[in-house]
């Protein structure tokens, strides 16, 4: 089933998953919820199949490089919204160098 949808699509799922994930895993930590513990597994767990899957149609280089640098400017915009962590100047330039390095894989790939 999932073989017929377009691997971009799945591996902005698989994002999208690990991103609720992550998040989940910061709310587990906050409360000692065990509700968001089963959701980070199950999160997780989903991520990493659909991921399983985009590597069938695309190099994992690029795929691992769009998921993990998606991922964590995602996180770290939804950590400074949600948790009020600290946004630097370090943070800023360490995300554009993030950006920067998955364009530049993504230009060699084509």
């Amino acid at each position: 089933m999932m073989s017929s949808i377009n691997p971009w699509i799945l591996l902005f799922l698989s994002i999208i998953f690990e991103v609720i994930g992550t998040l989940s895993l910061k709310y587990s930590s906050l409360n000692s919820s065990w509700l968001f513990g089963v959701i980070t597994a199950t999160t997780y767990s989903l991520a990493f199949y659909i991921m399983w899957e985009v590597t069938k149609k695309l190099e994992v280089s690029v795929t691992y490089a769009v998921w993990s640098g998606v991922g964590i400017i995602l996180i770290t915009i939804f950590g400074w919204l949600i948790f009020k962590e600290t946004m630097s100047l370090i943070k800023l330039a360490s995300i554009f160098l993030i950006v920067i390095g998955v364009i530049g894989l993504q230009l060699n790939h084509n």
